[in-house]
């Protein structure tokens, strides 16, 4: 008994053959043969091509045997890299979605359906599309390629994903989407097999917008990154950047990076791992970030209406190397002004102990919760300032950080350290799962210090603090700057500067900057190991 989509399948693996044969590097004698030896290393099955086909017929098998094998497909896209141009791999790549598609749909749709489908959806392109694409699948879906632009295209690659249990799959999901968006003589025919299918396969009907959340009216507009993120939350890229001691060279640092530009799950990408002597962390930390600004705009990476506009580094440390002053290290360092790090970027800490330590995780998250907004019993999230230093402060921090509504810790003195008096609070409050952390480098009983402090945390908003703690550093760096000016006689006037004449000369202690500012922001949401669910 032939397969439903018997005809489509040979149509598709014809246009693929076509797809091919428009590229000259791939036609010619030298070329197949190359592309045929790559495609052999990606299976596991031998390939055994029958001889003396015609020359035009030989690579029409090639395909064929491909489309045979479970690997085939995928390893005659990668072959097409190496030996064919840029424009043939991206086209093999979507020909070879298509494929993958009417395989897995096969017996879920009928002919009629998949034709209607493509006929709506080709050709057509959201501006919301490939994000919620990306985002119905959780991380069942790698990025999607950069030529996936149409509705057809992401439909297919959606296709092959799996749904979770009880719930409809991705494509399904995505055709509401669609169909709330089209013109409604589409729209109403993609909304008319979005319901057929969910009653044939006793489903709930899918939303209009991604998973997780509550279902959505599918005439809604198209869900919104900003509005899904808590209240507060930036829209931020972010560059993850581990330092540990090297286990194997004591004299070298490990440096780890993990980067993520998009909007929307989180799925970083591991950039590798470093053993660097600690006099050169600085170069390699800037090189990183060099590298992933480099990088902002590069082929294959998602459309513009999922890119953040903003970037915030985040240094992952152990304990004894907090005291590491990161957000004062530099960019530019060949230049005659280099750029203050944290006078650029939001800069924070994460705890590279409480990351490995998972029993810490559950009291972690459930004061994150609180950060993102109310708790259930209209709790409001609060810091808490520790008094000082002896074994009775301990006890009365530890008794202290014991209230849930405690996200926020003033150390009392900087952490140099486990056995430090500022090491010992630091344990504690990770112990407590508080997920953020400040403190002054030097003095964390400075009135200046605690006085910036209080007013950071007045209004309770901890989401936001390292773009206000950023924006706090800059106010102030501009203040210095146009107190220098008035200084060395420059024109410029107290009375041109930022600020009220007495505030001119507030230095945060007279350090540049303010950085002697420390944050520890932890978003538990986000790690380097583990995707976000």
């Amino acid at each position: 008994m032939p397969h439903r989509f018997t005809t489509l399948r040979q149509r598709a693996e014809l246009d693929l053959v076509r797809t091919l044969e428009t590229c000259t590097a791939v036609t010619d004698e030298g070329g197949l043969r190359l592309l045929q030896d790559y495609v052999q290393d990606g299976v596991a099955e031998r390939l055994q091509p029958r001889r003396q086909l015609l020359p035009g017929l030989v690579l029409r098998e090639l395909v064929r045997l491909c489309v045979k094998l479970p690997d085939g497909l995928a390893a005659l896209a990668a072959a097409v890299e190496f030996v064919g141009d840029e424009p043939t791999a991206r086209a093999v790549r979507l020909r070879v979605a298509e494929l993958d598609a009417l395989a897995a749909l096969e017996g879920e749709l009928s002919v009629a359906d998949w034709l209607m489908l493509r006929e709506c959806l080709q050709g057509r392109v959201l501006a919301d599309a490939a994000r919620v694409a990306y985002e119905i699948t959780a991380d069942r879906l790698p990025r999607p390629l950069a030529e996936h632009d149409t509705l057809w295209h992401l439909f297919i690659q959606l296709a092959p994903c799996n749904a979770a249990p009880g719930q409809a799959p991705p494509w399904l999901v995505f055709l509401r989407f669609a169909a709330a968006r089209l013109d409604p003589p589409a729209g109403a025919r993609l909304e008319l097999l979005v319901q057929t299918t969910a009653e044939r396969w006793d489903l709930p009907e899918p939303a209009a917008q991604p998973h997780p959340g509550p279902p959505a009216d599918p005439r809604s507009p198209a869900p919104d990154l900003a509005a899904a993120r808590p209240a507060g939350e930036e829209p931020t890229a972010h560059l993850m950047i581990q330092i540990e001691p090297a286990a194997a060279r004591p004299d070298q640092m490990l440096v780890s990076s993990w980067r993520q530009w998009d909007l929307g799950p989180w799925r970083p990408v591991h950039g590798g791992d470093l053993a660097v002597a600690a006099s050169e962390l600085q170069a390699t930390v800037e090189q990183l970030i060099v590298e992933m600004e480099g990088q902002w705009d590069a082929p294959g990476t998602r459309d513009d209406a999922t890119r953040a506009r903003e970037l915030t580094v985040e240094f992952i440390l152990p304990d004894d190397l907090f005291g590491l002053p990161v957000e004062a290290w530099t960019l530019e360092s060949g230049s005659f002004h280099p750029v203050v790090l944290g006078l650029a970027y939001p800069v924070v800490i994460r705890s590279l102990r409480r990351l490995r330590s998972r029993h810490w995780g559950r009291l972690w998250a459930n004061r994150w919760r609180l950060v993102e907004g109310p708790g259930p019993n209209g709790a409001r999230p609060r810091a808490h300032h520790s008094a000082g230093r002896g074994a009775d402060r301990i006890r009365l921090l530890d008794a202290a950080l014991r209230a849930d509504e405690i996200v926020c810790l003033v150390l009392s003195a900087p952490p140099g350290g486990p056995d430090t008096h500022g090491g010992r609070e630091v344990e504690l409050a990770l112990r407590a799962g508080c997920p953020v952390m400040l403190w002054h480098r030097s003095d964390c009983f400075s009135p200046l210090f605690r006085e910036e402090v209080s007013g950071l945390l007045a209004d309770g908003d901890f989401l936001s603090l390292p773009r206000r703690v950023l924006e706090r550093r800059r106010i102030v760096e501009a203040r210095m700057a146009a107190s220098s000016a008035t200084a060395n006689g420059s024109p410029t006037t107290a009375r041109e500067a930022p600020g009220t004449p007495n505030e001119t000369n507030r230095t945060w202690d007279d350090e540049p900057a303010g950085f002697q500012l420390a944050l520890l922001w932890d978003d538990p949401r986000r790690r380097p190991d583990v995707p976000a669910g």
